[in-house]
């Protein structure tokens, strides 16, 4: 079986993304993708906590309902048991697709320790793996943070947006490189200008038609423009 591991990176059209997969599972296992379930749904933040542990941030670990030391363990060695037992299901089930997929994974896994305790989860299984990094240039991506921030009732401006966008979130050739250690063949880079819908991508991808799902999907995120910005900007000051 196949695991692709869909890494983001975050605001590459991956609500969208998660939204489809999670409203078209039943479908999609029938098509032979399994899309996992024991990771957190909608969005598999559990991945992230699982591999990074407390370094995935106090809003990543309240999330998965973890916390002290001892109650990391505990959900760690809960989320691997549920895990393999769930492949072992989707291999039954004779989907020749297992899918993860986190922006997540793009901002919380910072080395490679916690990539290999990531992939531990399937460790011991008859697996090829696959891996999908969508990438927008970084002054578009610290633009649509900074909407996002706009829209959740933060200030923006020229200060914020600068150190914003000098931290190594935007440090794409470190996120490459870690992410294509050792499977330089396994990871597949997607400039997402040139693929604004990643779900046309990821049916064209894994060889299913689109048009036989659901299709929940409207614009996620949206940005906003320069003058409904402002208008934020001065309703928040």
């Amino acid at each position: 079986m196949k695991i692709i591991v869909h890494i983001g990176t975050e605001k590459t059209g991956t609500t969208s993304l998660q939204i489809w997969m999670h409203e078209n599972e039943r479908a999609l296992v029938r098509a032979g993708i399994w899309y996992r379930s024991t990771l957190g749904r909608t969005v598999n933040s559990w991945a992230s906590v699982y591999a990074a542990g407390v370094s995935a941030g106090p809003e990543m670990l309240h999330i998965a309902g973890v916390h002290d030391e001892d109650g990391l363990d505990d959900f760690r060695q809960t989320v691997a048991a549920d895990f393999r037992a769930e492949f072992k299901k989707a291999m039954k089930s004779g989907c020749s697709a297992f899918v993860i997929r986190s922006e997540h994974l793009h901002s919380r896994i910072t080395t490679d320790q916690q990539l290999e305790r990531l992939r531990s989860l399937w460790t011991g299984f008859d697996v090829r793996e696959e891996r999908i990094l969508f990438l927008r240039p970084q002054a578009d991506l610290a633009r649509s943070l900074q909407s996002t921030a706009a829209r959740s009732g933060g200030e923006v401006s020229q200060k914020r947006y600068l150190k914003t966008a000098n931290g190594p979130y935007f440090e794409y050739f470190d996120i490459y490189n870690r992410w294509k250690r050792g499977f330089s063949n396994a990871l597949k880079v997607v400039p997402y200008k040139r693929h604004h819908s990643t779900v046309e991508w990821f049916c064209n991808h894994v060889g299913i038609d689109r048009n036989k799902f659901n299709d929940p999907e409207q614009r996620q995120n949206a940005a906003l423009d320069v003058s409904a910005v402002a208008i934020l900007n001065a309703i928040n000051t």
